[in-house]
């Protein structure tokens, strides 16, 4: 972010469950005390917020197994000038 002069913009960056509510509980993070279990649905939450241009938040989902995260998607990023 930082490298794209974004990192104002930036203001958090969540790794949470999902269920029903937004930013659902366990929240990971460096003070966290949860830990990754095989079976769990996790999102990585990415926004930027209030750039000149407005903003943006890109979430993807990630089933947690035994040896590694599968990506619950296959759709491409792509940024355009």
């Amino acid at each position: 972010m930082e490298a794209a002069n974004l990192g104002r913009y930036f203001l958090y960056s969540g790794v949470h469950s999902v269920g029903v509510i937004e930013f659902e509980p366990p929240i990971f993070g460096p003070s966290s005390q949860a830990r990754l279990k095989p079976d769990m649905i996790i999102s990585v939450d990415i926004p930027l917020f209030n750039a000149p241009w407005g903003g943006l938040r890109i979430e993807d989902g990630y089933l947690i197994t035994k040896t590694k995260a599968e990506r619950l998607h296959t759709t491409p990023y792509t940024i355009e000038k």
